[in-house]
C-alpha cells in the first residue's frame, strides 16, 4: 500500500486510524520503501529491518549524522522529547539534508516541546514529520493537527469523522467511510487538493 505513495509528500502529515487498522504497518512500509533519510520512533516494538534498529539516543544521532535510516525504541516520552529537540536544534543551526520523522503513537508525547518544535518550526529547516495516532484529538493541544498538510486515514470511530469534518473541513464522505469500514487495512490519502483511495 505504501508503494501507492511512491515518494514522501511535501510537508508534515498525519496517519490516523483505530487499533489494528493498519496505520503503523503502513507507516513502516513507507519508511522501508521511501528512499529518504528518516527516523521511525517505534513504541510498539514491531519487527523491522534489523539493520535499522537503534536502542539509544546516541545510536540514533549517529545514524542521523550519516544520512541513514533508524528505528528508535524509546524508554519513555522524555527519550522522544530529547531526540526531537536535538534534531530541531541541529537542523536550526545548520541546514542539513532533509529528514522524515515518523512519530508513532504521537499522542503519548504531544505535550512535549520536541514534537511542537519539529511540527511548528521544523519544516523550514528540512524536517518533515509524520504523526501516527489513534487519538488525534490528543494532538490538538499543541497545534499539531493545524500544521499537517496531508493525511492518511484508516478505519476510525463515527465521532472522529464528525470532529474531522467540523473542525478541519475535510471532505470525507459517507461513501469514503463505508469504503474504509468494508475494506480492512484500506486507507484514504487526503491533502486538501486531492483525495485518493489506497
Amino acid at each position: 500500500m505504501a508503494q501507492m505513495l511512491p515518494q514522501v509528500p511535501k510537508g508534515h502529515g498525519g496517519i490516523f486510524g483505530i487499533t489494528q487498522s493498519g496505520k503503523t504497518y503502513w507507516a513502516l512500509q513507507a519508511f522501508n520503501t521511501w528512499n529518504y533519510h528518516s527516523i521511525f520512533i517505534n513504541w510498539q516494538w514491531l519487527p523491522v529491518n534489523k539493520h535499522h534498529k537503534c536502542y539509544t539516543l546516541r545510536d540514533v544521532i549517529s545514524t542521523c549524522n550519516n544520512k541513514g535510516k533508524a528505528v528508535f525504541y524509546p524508554n519513555d516520552e522524555e527519550d522522544v522529547d530529547k531526540l526531537l529537540n536535538y534534531i530541531y536544534e541541529v537542523y536550526r543551526k545548520k541546514q542539513y539534508y532533509p529528514i522524515v520523522l515518523f512519530c508513532d503513537e504521537a499522542d503519548k508525547y504531544a505535550q512535549q516541546t520536541g514534537l511542537t518544535n519539529v511540527i511548528t518550526k521544523g519544516m523550514r529547516f528540512g524536517i518533515n514529520t509524520i504523526v501516527i495516532s489513534q487519538r488525534p484529538q490528543m494532538l490538538q493541544c499543541r497545534s499539531v493537527l493545524d500544521n499537517l498538510y496531508y493525511f492518511v486515514f484508516f478505519r476510525h470511530s463515527p465521532q472522529f469523522w464528525s470532529t474531522l469534518r467540523e473542525r478541519y473541513k475535510i471532505n470525507i464522505t459517507e461513501d469514503d467511510i463505508t469504503y474504509l469500514n468494508n475494506n480492512p487495512y484500506s486507507a484514504i490519502y487526503f491533502n486538501y487538493v486531492e483525495k485518493q483511495r489506497l
